[in-house]
């Protein structure tokens, strides 16, 4: 709930990535509950070895969580550019009046360094007053700075058709398995993925020892990955993330706007 009318419009803009991202985790959680996965094994490279291996046995819906999270960077990225906007409205430095032609300098900076970001301050936030630009400066809001958040953001926002998240792309942050083997040969290892086929790899053992396990348990995480800027990230924590930090600038700046009367 905004104190300042104004900042209704980028609360709402922020609701919608938030309402997107908890469709993305459901859509997560659905896969991931159930059986969704099987343990199987095969020959390693050596022939006198054996892998344990784990892979999925249904398709990740890869699409639609795609979907949702290009829906959930937009909306973010455009709840931040709102909120110059309605500070540069309720200040009186521009006028959103019908008739108005004039492009609104409102927009919040990104760039990759300090330098740039004070260029970019002077091409696109002229509307906007000078206490605000102070606020989103402190952020830091460049790829070396602080906020860097807000550059993955603006990245992985401009280039969505290049964003992939699937489960082959998933991270396996725990993987916690009690077994034994009949032998001393064999042993466990950190889970490696497999990209290719989709497996992951968690124990080898020679071929002559037999394999058993009591308890298998598995927390997988789907990762996005951007091929043009070779970027990953963990989709639900990062805009988890990201719409709790838009909420505390959209809260200061709000604040500010009502400590310096802007009532417009």
């Amino acid at each position: 709930m905004s104190a300042h009318p104004r900042f209704k419009s980028p609360r709402l803009t922020l609701g919608v990535g938030i309402e997107m991202a908890a469709c993305l985790k459901a859509e997560v959680d659905s896969f991931f509950s159930g059986d969704f996965s099987e343990v199987f094994q095969e020959p390693d490279a050596n022939p006198f070895w054996i892998l344990q291996k784990l892979r999925f046995t249904k398709p990740f819906p890869s699409d639609k969580c795609g979907q949702y999270t290009t829906l959930a960077l937009t909306a973010l990225r455009s709840a931040l550019d709102q909120v110059g906007y309605a500070a540069a409205c309720a200040a009186g430095c521009f006028d959103p009046t019908v008739g108005n032609r004039k492009t609104p300098l409102t927009e919040f900076p990104i760039s990759t360094d300090e330098v740039k970001l004070e260029q970019s301050i002077a091409r696109k936030c002229g509307h906007l007053p000078p206490k605000v630009v102070d606020v989103f400066r402190a952020i830091e809001p460049y790829k070396t700075g602080r906020g860097n958040w807000c550059w993955y953001l603006n990245i992985l926002r401009n280039s969505s058709a290049h964003n992939v998240i699937s489960a082959s792309a998933a991270r396996l942050s725990n993987m916690e398995v009690h077994g034994a083997f009949s032998g001393a040969g064999g042993s466990f290892k950190i889970a490696t993925l497999d990209l290719e086929k989709g497996e992951y790899v968690f124990a080898r053992h020679p071929f002559n020892e037999i394999f058993g396990y009591e308890k298998l348990e598995i927390d997988f995480h789907p990762m996005l990955h951007n091929s043009q800027w070779d970027i990953s990230v963990e989709p639900l924590s990062f805009l988890a993330n990201c719409a709790a930090a838009i909420e505390q600038i959209i809260d200061e700046i709000e604040a500010l706007c009502l400590k310096e009367g802007y009532t417009k």
